[in-house]
């Protein structure tokens, strides 16, 4: 579903789920001014597993003035939220995200050059039962707070290259 600037898409009121199997979820491409929320978002890809296409439910690429907000999402061959290519003032708040292997990554090393002016903000988000990258932030700068973050398998927040990870008041429980 690609996303033009200035929505909204609110599933408040209404259990809305979206699922697209073998598919990208949201594509938010250059816009501004986006708000989503109140969504179930699950399987996008291979839905069980890390797969060659690697799908997003969430992919991010450019823009800015963005809000995610009151999401559930799981089940994505790839990542739960990807961003990259300098998106800007980002907020990802009050989601549960689980049953993902990675999780969320800001920045990767083929949009380096405009990642480095990346900005997201994360609070109040679960992350649990899933693998690793909640978040990791590669390029750009990330504030992350008052977030739940359990069970992960290899880690559960990094920074790592340039990418600058603030992180306060968090809870960090191991799992399994």
């Amino acid at each position: 579903i690609s996303v033009g600037s200035n929505k909204t898409i609110d599933g408040r009121g209404r259990k809305v789920t979206i699922s697209a199997p073998g598919q990208w979820g949201f594509l938010i491409t250059r816009t501004s001014n986006i708000i989503i929320e109140n969504l179930i978002l699950t399987c996008f890809g291979s839905c069980t597993h890390i797969d060659s296409e690697r799908q997003d439910a969430i992919d991010i690429d450019g823009g800015s003035n963005i809000w995610l907000d009151h999401l559930d999402i799981s089940k994505a061959s790839d990542k739960a939220i990807g961003f990259a290519n300098g998106v800007t003032n980002v907020t990802v708040s009050w989601n549960h995200v689980h049953d993902q292997e990675q999780n969320v990554q800001l920045g990767n090393t083929t949009t380096q050059a405009n990642d480095v002016n990346e900005t997201i903000t994360w609070h109040h988000n679960l992350f649990d039962a899933g693998g690793y990258r909640k978040p990791v932030v590669s390029y750009g700068k990330a504030h992350s707070y008052n977030n739940y973050i359990t069970n992960w398998s290899a880690y559960g927040s990094r920074s790592e290259r340039t990418g600058q990870l603030l992180i306060e008041n968090n809870i960090y429980e191991a799992g399994v």
